[in-house]
């Protein structure tokens, strides 16, 4: 089953699994993460052309993930 965007995971492993980004506070351009970009809620239109990742510490040995590829959250 593909993931939700914006569904954010505790992981052990040290790379990004595809599909995933670090929750490290790292800009990305809103051109190639529109769908991301609506689900965090950032507050953009034409005039911003970037927004951040959230940036969340996490346990020793662990890391949060992010999902940047998936499908769109249903609105219930």
């Amino acid at each position: 089953m593909e993931e939700y965007l914006g569904v954010i995971k505790l992981s052990a492993i040290d790379w990004e699994p595809e599909g995933y980004m670090f929750c490290d506070g790292r800009t990305l351009k809103v051109k190639d993460h529109q769908a991301l970009a609506a689900v965090l809620g950032n507050s953009w239109d034409h005039v911003y052309e970037e927004f951040t990742l959230p940036t969340l510490s996490s346990p020793e040995g662990t890391k949060y993930i992010i999902c940047v590829k998936g499908l769109f959250p249903p609105r219930y």
